[in-house]
């Protein structure tokens, strides 16, 4: 079975901001989602994933909700999460450019 190893990166916005999005005839693994503040203030933000067979979204991480100045969290705590083709990682922050996430992904085919 084939797989690429990929990173992921995006500046969260006030709505859900798509990280990654499992590309059509793989499945995905993602298994180090990362968040940070990187602004001067306390900032809050969410991290969910989106099923796109069944249309529903779902949230990963609930109870780090808080960032404060300059934190940084592994904002699935480590766990795997299996995407299917079309299902997205998505990220929303309480204000615009301050919640920066990074995924490690390796998708398999």
């Amino acid at each position: 079975m084939p797989s690429n190893f990929k990173s992921a990166g995006v500046v969260a916005g006030t709505n859900a901001t798509t990280l990654y999005t499992c590309p059509t005839g793989r499945t995905a693994l993602a298994r180090s989602i990362r968040l940070a503040n990187n602004t001067t203030n306390t900032a809050t933000a969410t991290l969910s994933w989106t099923d796109s067979s069944a249309g529903a979204t779902f949230m990963l991480d609930t109870t780090r909700a808080v960032y404060p100045v300059g934190a940084e969290t592994v904002g699935n705590d480590g766990d795997i999460v299996v995407l299917e083709a079309g299902d997205t990682l998505n990220v929303t922050a309480s204000d615009t450019a301050t919640i920066h996430a990074t995924a490690a992904i390796l998708e398999l085919s």
